[in-house]
């Protein structure tokens, strides 16, 4: 019978098996979409105007999908108190994809002056910010809800240099990016309150 208090802090990534497996899918699986998405935005992938939104919704399932593996993988893990697991795989995962975002924004935005651009600079801010409010992997329970800041302040952060880009590059406007900054702050503390309540339940 498993009890609380053991191996308190073990990640899936630290326990060979099917945990491990499931948890490095996942990863990869938010690999395919982070290159899905960079290849939208920099004009390698040229697509139509009709496919550019599909291609979208197609990343933002690859996360959905690797969410739901890492979720799963926790199942291997052996039952601890509500304390917080290491995060530093997660941190150093989603700060390396929100670097390639940005370099990607600033690439499109300066040296390609957007001209190889599939769509606007302000879309791939858009995407960011979805991906920083995409709902956090779930433990079983009674264990708590995954971490929600590894993924959401690197994301975030993006979202911030994304839109400096745009300014600087002229191809935002101060005020959009101001207007643009607020809503997605408004939508962040919007979901942490729900995430909260959900949690209650």
């Amino acid at each position: 019978m498993t009890t609380h208090g053991l191996t308190t802090g073990t990640h899936p990534l630290q326990r060979a098996g099917a945990g491990r497996t499931l948890y490095a899918a996942g990863l990869a699986a938010d690999l395919l979409g982070l290159i899905a998405l960079l290849a939208l935005s920099s004009g390698l992938l040229t697509v139509d105007s009709f496919a550019q939104p599909a291609g979208i919704v197609a990343m933002l399932g690859f996360q959905l999908v690797a969410n739901r593996l890492r979720s799963r993988a926790w199942w291997y893990v052996p039952l601890r108190e509500a304390v917080p697991v290491p995060v530093r795989v997660d941190l150093l995962f989603w700060g390396v994809f929100a670097a390639a975002v940005v370099v990607t924004g600033a690439l499109r935005t300066f040296a390609l002056d957007g001209r190889s651009a599939t769509f606007p600079l302000w879309v791939l801010a858009v995407v960011t910010v979805a991906m920083a409010l995409l709902p956090s992997t779930n433990r079983p329970g009674p264990e708590p809800a995954a971490a929600w800041w590894p993924r959401c302040v690197p994301m975030l952060t993006a979202t911030v240099a994304l839109l400096a880009i745009g300014v600087g590059g002229r191809v935002l406007s101060p005020v959009t990016a101001a207007v643009f900054l607020a809503v997605a702050a408004g939508a962040t503390a919007l979901s942490r309150v729900l995430t909260r309540r959900w949690h209650r339940r």
